[in-house]
């Protein structure tokens, strides 16, 4: 008998995205992640932050140093 935890699986996807405003002037981007099919609202502009969130929304306390 193992004392190992349960396995968890967890799917995670990042969609990355672009656009151009129509006169061409303003250009933004993000990435947009889902955890297990669940779209997660928060800024993205980095790996670190994707991290965070990722693991925030796990309700992990998170300190990255």
């Amino acid at each position: 008998m193992s004392n190992m935890p349960e396995e968890k699986h967890l799917t995670i996807e990042f969609e990355d995205w672009d656009h151009t405003c129509s006169d061409g002037c303003c250009y933004t981007w993000g990435t947009n992640v889902k955890v297990n099919g669940v779209e997660l609202d928060g800024d993205v502009s980095s790996n670190q932050a994707a991290l965070r969130l990722v693991l925030e929304h796990l309700s992990y306390t998170v300190e990255i140093k």
